[in-house]
């Protein structure tokens, strides 16, 4: 099998860093370094070329990024778009968050504060196997003018997230 650096050293050196393909789910009580350890997991994967996607509940928007702040990653807030964006710039793939555009769902409803997009190569075919799945539309495909086109779905389980096709 092979494995992949985490970042964390002392975890490489024990473990021999996180096995290829996996998907890594951290569970914990609060306070006890998961954000913190989920965040060098995704910075060292986007340092090493690799994608990722980082999913938080319970933590406040100034919390998350000023944490992320300390890998790099820049957050600009896009004007003039139908709601609030924010355009996320890092050394590896650009990402974005949404507030969400709706009332807040109650508790059992999962995130309800931003919601994650993530880079896709073709928006059109990769919402097509979106709502092939039982996907469901949430706001329709829209232009970042000289950015990207995004979109935002909710999954089966009615969670919210975006997708975005770069616009070079």
């Amino acid at each position: 099998m092979e494995y992949l650096r985490s970042g964390i050293q002392a975890f490489d050196e024990t473990m021999g860093g996180l096995p290829a393909g996996s998907i890594i789910l951290l569970l914990g009580e609060e306070d006890t370094g998961m954000t913190t350890c989920a965040q060098q997991i995704l910075h060292q994967g986007l340092l090493d070329g690799r994608p990722g996607v980082y999913f938080t509940t319970g933590r406040s928007w100034e919390d998350v990024v000023g944490e992320m702040d300390i890998f790099g990653w820049k957050f600009t807030k896009t004007d003039g778009l139908p709601l609030e964006y924010w355009r996320i710039e890092t050394d590896g793939p650009r990402g974005g968050l949404l507030k969400r555009p709706a009332k807040t769902p109650p508790s059992e409803y999962g995130a309800n504060a931003f919601v994650c997009s993530m880079e896709v190569v073709d928006f059109d075919a990769t919402a097509k196997r979106i709502t092939d799945v039982g996907g469901r539309i949430a706001l329709p495909k829209f232009a970042v003018p000289g950015v990207c086109w995004q979109g935002y779905f909710i999954d089966t389980e009615g969670n919210t997230f975006g997708i975005f096709q770069p616009d070079p």
